[in-house]
């Protein structure tokens, strides 16, 4: 972590406790050791990134949040590695793939 960035955490750390608010990070594991979730929560509520991860270790979810309400680029994978959810989230609207598959396959269209 950088001096600079360093410095800003203690500075919002330090600002939240003046305010009676909380900060961290949250982890939780699977049973056999690797990381399930992580993300940062203020007094509870969602900040920032917040990533869930499937059994094996391999990446599941990557969700941002603002205020506890999702913000920014949304992606989900599948156990394979294949992304099958990317979105953007904007005033609370979303843009982008959100669990979209076509009808039909491409190249056996119906004559």
């Amino acid at each position: 972590m950088s001096r600079t960035l360093l410095f800003v955490a203690i500075i919002a750390a330090n600002m939240l406790a003046a305010r009676g608010e909380t900060m961290g990070l949250r982890r939780a594991w699977w049973p056999n050791g690797h990381v399930r979730t992580e993300g940062t929560f203020v007094s509870g509520v969602r900040i920032g990134e917040y990533r869930t991860y499937y059994e094996n270790g391999a990446p599941y979810e990557l969700r941002h949040y603002v205020g506890g309400h999702e913000q920014g680029r949304q992606q989900s994978w599948t156990a394979t590695g294949q992304l099958y959810l990317n979105y953007d989230v904007r005033d609370g609207r979303r843009y982008g793939l959100v669990n979209a598959l076509p009808c039909i396959e491409v190249g056996k269209e119906e004559r």
